[in-house]
């Protein structure tokens, strides 16, 4: 009877963990309003315009009309872009609701493939995969999480994916274990299942370039594995795999992006060699750069932490674990203890082209060290999620613009590394729920440290978003009503650091014609910000 409860209380506390994240996320997109190109894409005024639209008043055939002439002249990512067209339709309140429940699945289902394998202490991997959030820069949850379009990319897909990938991985997982005498009745619910991963995988691959690159990677190596192990697949690992590739193939080879691509012309005329490497040194810059600076210290402490468990399991070889160890102890102190990030501090000291090859070998030992480690433990879905990580970055080197956002994949998949390492850990160390607790005292109040100072920022913002947004609104309706408004006075944002792209910043004034296109208002209105 008390183990019983023992094993309820501890069940409860992870899901308590994501109650209590959703609330926290929900508040802060609460305070999260529209901005720049999402008045473009919610208006369907974004690169085309669509007869019979006013406002956000349009039906299915219209917003279809948009998609397509979108995958025709800009690129793929429709269902990305239809997604958050949908959601703004219905009200602001619709995509903050969205946002805050996309960003909790998403922790919720790296908790839930992370524990495909056995975990005694879950609610340690519950508490801690939520509070890794924390460690997020401004910049780019500013960029990416907190700025719709951005999100609807390079965030909201996870959901899909992650989803995707947990069903198909536990099956896989579950067929392995019991020597493919795991075989689920096959009824109705058996098909509608299996019908609606499949889906779930397509819409995943179909969203966006990086996200498709990764997930095809994942779920053909899955299949691959369970080959490897069983000498046999069936009809639902072929179709798995096939939904996912063509959904890439259709986000990545869209008609919009040859057409782009002409555009970056001069990017791609230069030598392959010479552009790839300026582009791995910027990604170098950024990931051992300020931004990364608390995600970076949180994974090489656990990568510090797993070499210690792989020197007392005896995995691999013993010299090479102390090598593991001693380079990551190096690398987390440098980190800790230096006033600059460490791509900074090295080449203030180095040659560029060394610093480039110093982290490259490091980032080498990194892989190496992951591999040998969960290929040991026989992690093997873990390891490709890690490889999967590593797909999103490297994609990244031979693309001709890399903003803060693009990085969004790679710490996502990443916040799943971290857990587990950290999660294996103290689950093979005496007195490892002690250590447990004294990370998470360390991590939880410094994550909610930096979420309570983002969340006072835009919540400066807030009262200028909704006096400007009930302006524009009766504005409009004053219009409808036969009133002639030749003006309209609007509130800049008292708190820049928190807040996107926005009308009357220098060189972004044509973003007036989005905004008069949301808000069904003439386009010779003219906005005056005021202080």
């Amino acid at each position: 009877m008390k183990n019983y409860f023992k094993e309820n209380i501890v069940k409860y506390i992870s899901i308590v963990s994501f109650l209590i994240f959703f609330i926290l996320i929900l508040i802060q997109y609460l305070n999260v309003f529209v901005c720049y190109d999402d008045y473009g894409f919610a208006s369907l005024s974004y690169s085309n315009s669509i007869e019979g639209v006013r406002g956000l008043h349009y039906n299915l055939r219209q917003l279809i009309k948009f998609l397509y002439l979108y995958y025709i002249d800009w690129g793929g990512r429709v269902i990305s872009f239809g997604t958050e067209a949908l959601l703004l339709k219905n009200g602001v309140i619709v995509m903050q609701i969205a946002m805050a429940l996309t960003v909790t699945l998403i922790m919720y289902f790296l908790y839930k493939i992370i524990t495909i394998y056995p975990v005694k202490n879950k609610w340690f991997t519950a508490i801690a995969v939520c509070s890794l959030y924390g460690l997020i820069h401004i910049g780019m949850l500013r960029d990416s999480f907190y700025w719709y379009t951005s999100a609807v990319i390079y965030v909201m897909p996870f959901m899909p994916y992650l989803i995707g990938v947990y069903f198909y991985a536990n099956t896989v997982n579950r067929q392995i274990v019991s020597d493919n005498n795991f075989k689920p009745e096959k009824n109705l619910m058996f098909y509608i299942k299996n019908i609606l991963i499949a889906f779930i995988l397509f819409i995943a691959a179909f969203s966006q370039e990086q996200v498709a690159i990764s997930l095809s990677f994942m779920i053909a190596s899955l299949m691959i594995y369970k080959y490897l192990i069983l000498k046999k697949l069936n009809l639902w690992d072929y179709i798995n795999t096939a939904s996912t590739i063509l959904g890439t193939l259709l986000v990545v080879f869209a008609p919009g992006n040859s057409k782009r691509m002409d555009e970056q012309i001069n990017f791609y005329n230069s030598p392959l060699i010479a552009r790839t490497l300026t582009n791995v040194d910027s990604i170098f810059k950024e990931v051992f750069g300020y931004k990364f600076i608390y995600i970076m210290t949180a994974y090489i402490m656990a990568l510090a932490l797993i070499s210690m468990i792989m020197i007392i399991k005896n995995y691999g070889s013993k010299i090479l674990n102390i090598l593991f160890l001693l380079i990551n102890m190096i690398i987390l102190c440098l980190s800790l203890f230096l006033k600059m990030p460490l791509y900074a501090a090295l080449e203030n000291q180095l040659n560029k082209n060394l610093v480039m090859l110093l982290i490259f070998t490091y980032i080498s030992f990194i892989i190496v060290q992951l591999t040998i480690y969960y290929l040991s433990v026989k992690k093997q879905i873990m390891l490709i999620l890690f490889w999967a990580s590593m797909c999103t970055i490297a994609s990244m080197a031979f693309i001709p613009c890399i903003t803060i956002r693009c990085y969004v994949p790679f710490v996502i998949l990443s916040f799943g590394i971290i857990t587990d390492l950290a999660t294996t850990f103290i689950e093979n160390i005496k007195y490892g729920i002690v250590f447990g607790m004294i990370m998470l005292l360390l991590i939880v109040p410094f994550s909610y440290k930096n979420y309570s100072v983002i969340l006072d920022g835009y919540q400066i913002n807030r009262s200028y978003h909704i006096n400007n947004d009930t302006e524009l609104k009766n504005t409009a309706k004053k219009i409808k009503n036969g009133e002639e408004v030749k003006s309209v006075t609007l509130q800049k944002l008292n708190n820049t650091i928190c807040s996107n792209i926005m009308q009357y910043e220098d060189g972004f004034e044509f973003v007036k014609i989005w905004m008069c296109e949301y808000y069904d208002i003439p386009q010779n209105i003219e906005f005056n910000w005021v202080e």
